[in-house]
Parts: structure tokens; sequence; C-alpha cells
């Protein structure tokens, strides 16, 4: 089967996008209002991670459960995960870097109003924290995660539906 063939199968977009929107924003909005809560302890915050690694994956799992009834969907599915092509790698591996240089450029710029050097120094501790998580992993996995949801779940089942409204 082509993978023109392929992304035809991938014919439900609005599903998807609805589903991981909502879903992404309602396991956020959980790990909001309990990170909020006085006195809520360790186990509290593993929740809070919990929600937050949730959030970051919906979108994934969505793909999957929309996926897993056609074989055809399942298998390309499954080969994008094990053997991503070097486009997925380059976008996901720039999609990092593009977090942490321009958290990097902001405190770069920062220095034009007079906060200190300090702030370039490695602390003992994280000064953000997702839940138990350190800021930085849910900030490097971010990209990572996003570039394992299949693109035909994406830009190329929007294609056929916006040049056919288009010609």
């Amino acid at each position: 089967m082509t993978e023109d063939q392929i992304i035809q199968r991938y014919d439900r977009p609005w599903t998807f996008y609805t589903l991981a929107t909502l879903g992404s924003w309602t396991a956020w909005g959980g790990a909001v209002w309990l990170s909020h809560r006085d006195g809520i302890g360790p186990a509290g915050l593993t929740v809070v991670a919990a929600f937050l690694l949730l959030g970051l994956l919906f979108p994934f799992l969505t793909a999957w459960r929309l996926t897993r009834g056609d074989p055809v969907l399942r298998d390309d599915l499954r080969r994008r995960l094990i053997r991503p092509d070097r486009r997925q790698l380059r976008f996901a591996t720039l999609g990092a870097g593009i977090m942490l240089g321009s958290i990097l450029l902001a405190q770069a710029l920062s220095l034009l109003v007079g906060y200190s050097t300090e702030q370039f120094r490695f602390a003992a501790h994280a000064s953000f924290s997702a839940g138990i998580l350190p800021g930085w992993f849910p900030l490097v996995l971010a990209p990572i995660i996003e570039e394992l949801i299949p693109p035909c779940l994406s830009i190329d089942t929007w294609e056929p539906r916006v040049a056919g409204e288009g010609a």
C-alpha cells in the first residue's frame, strides 16, 4: 500500500484534534488545580506529575486509540514508532533545542534589563518543577512525544480536505 493510500485511511482529524486537545487540557487542568492545594505532600506531587505526563501523552494515546481497529493504520503507527524516519528525529531534536534555546535567550535578554549573571549558574536544586519531575524533563520530553504522533493524524489528513475545498 502506498503512503498516499495509508494517509487516506486516517479519516478522522476532527476527532483526533478534539479528543487530544480536550484530554490534554483536562489532565493539565487537574494538575494545576491539585498543585495549588495546600499541603499536598509527596503523594500529591506524584499525582501532579502523572497528570502532566498524561497531558503530554494524550495526543499519542488518542492516535493509538483511533488506529488500533484498523490493521493497516496499526502497522503504520508501529512502523513509525519502531523506525522513525530521519525527518521525525531531526524535528524532535530541533523542537527540544528550540525549547532550551528560547529559555537561554530569554535569560540572556534579561541581562539587558539588569538581572544578574547568577541565573546562568547551575543551581543545587531545580527552580521550577512539574510535580516530582524537574522542569527540564517535560520541556525536553514534549517535542519528542509530539514527534511520536503519526504525522498522518495531523497535517497529512487536512491536505486532501483543504485542497478539495479550494478547488
